[in-house]
């Protein structure tokens, strides 16, 4: 940022983002706290042993979004 050129015409000045671009990166990173939410909620299930009533499937499937997120997101 600090080699950028300055802006010298309008049309290279920021522009605002349109609504709907703006709700998708809303939902996008809202995306990773409900996700977490649901990793501790299957935690809490582990420990209090009712964890046979979630499907195997859907929390292997969250922790594996869940890393691809938080690589994404944080490393990416």
């Amino acid at each position: 940022m600090e080699q950028s050129k300055p802006v010298k015409e309008r049309s290279e000045a920021l522009q605002a983002v349109p609504f709907f671009k703006d709700l998708i990166i809303t939902l996008g990173v809202i995306a990773i706290v409900i996700n977490i939410a649901l990793a501790i909620v299957y935690l809490i299930f582990l420990l209090t042993g009712k964890l046979n009533r979630v499907p195997k499937w859907l929390v292997f499937s969250n922790i594996i979004f869940l890393l691809i997120q938080v690589y994404y997101f944080f490393f990416f």
